[in-house]
């Protein structure tokens, strides 16, 4: 088979498996705390594979595949080494995190730094740090649409505004701006049908 035919093939498995993991998520978040924390419903492996798979993101998909062609097998130490060494450094420390965060009643990294060290500031400097990773979140959509042009033969730009809408939905869909999580954030009983197109 082809790489296109490959390509369309894990490109299917990859949205049926986020198709799934969305549904599940969005039947258990009933707040915005629910969206921000997950109730504290995963293990320290998980967190630092998710983690490890945000580190990656266009690099796993380009940089190393790239690096490997280049170098051969030597290559692999990088590709395989690296990663799995930031898997084990998070996941020994983001139990710890996790459990000074629980008996701290922090709900983000942000709240985390601020009972800590007891600094309302730092709070804010924690949390104008997190919006500041933007950048790192641009370079990935323009690594989206390298892999939807090269490898499935889309545009580049309907690859990185379809990388757009598979990122962005089911996360609208479960947390931040799904109707529930407004409901309980604003207090207000929502009329039937919010957020649907026949509702618009």
């Amino acid at each position: 088979m082809s790489i296109l035919t490959w390509s369309w093939i894990y490109f299917s498995i990859f949205m049926i498996v986020l198709f799934v993991l969305a549904l599940s998520g969005m039947r258990r978040t009933k707040s915005a705390v629910d969206f921000a924390t997950a109730p504290r419903a995963y293990g320290p492996w998980i967190i630092a594979l998710a983690l490890m798979a945000t580190t990656a993101s266009a690099a796993a998909t380009m940089g190393n595949p790239g690096l490997v062609y280049a170098h051969g097998w030597p290559g692999l130490w990088y590709g395989m080494g690296g990663y799995m060494a930031i898997v084990v450094a998070w996941a020994t420390s983001a139990y710890l995190l996790s459990r000074v965060g629980k008996n701290a009643g922090a709900k983000s990294m942000p709240d985390f730094m601020a009972i800590r060290f007891q600094s309302p500031i730092l709070r804010v400097v924690t949390a104008l740090a997190c919006i500041a990773v933007v950048w790192y979140v641009a370079g990935q959509f323009a690594g989206l649409g390298w892999v939807f042009s090269n490898a499935m033969g889309f545009p580049y730009l309907t690859g990185v505004i379809l990388g757009d809408i598979i990122i962005a939905a089911p996360k609208a869909q479960i947390g931040f701006a799904g109707p529930r999580t407004i409901a309980e954030t604003i207090k207000v009983e929502l009329p039937e049908g919010f957020q649907t197109a026949e509702f618009m």
